[in-house]
């Protein structure tokens, strides 16, 4: 999982992996003045995560903080929309379902 955790109403986002986001912002939420929320949270490894980081390198703050800029508040508006599923236990993007369709394995 790649959590998005905003301090504050329009403060800085941080970006990073972890199967628990909860535990992430709760220890986060020790150390910083600001309320802190899970804005986004998308299925995926820390390959998808990396590459998150890289794209917004230009915005970053440091220790995997980022300005909440437009592109960022963009991509986790964005992110949101998107349907996601498992096939094998690996998380995939649904592009399209029709529900009256049956494949093996899949609904």
């Amino acid at each position: 999982m790649v959590y998005f955790i905003q301090a504050g109403a329009n403060g800085p986002i941080k970006i990073g992996p972890s199967t628990v986001p909860q535990i992430h912002l709760d220890h986060l939420q020790q150390g910083n003045h600001k309320a802190l929320k899970i804005v986004a949270e998308i299925p995926g490894e820390q390959n998808l995560e990396k590459k998150v980081r890289d794209d917004f390198k230009a915005f970053e703050r440091g220790h995997k903080w980022f300005d909440a800029t437009d592109e960022v508040l963009n991509y986790i508006e964005k992110v949101q929309l998107v349907e996601y599923d498992a096939i094998d236990g690996v998380p995939v993007a649904v592009l399209w379902r029709d529900q009256d369709l049956q494949i093996s394995g899949f609904n």
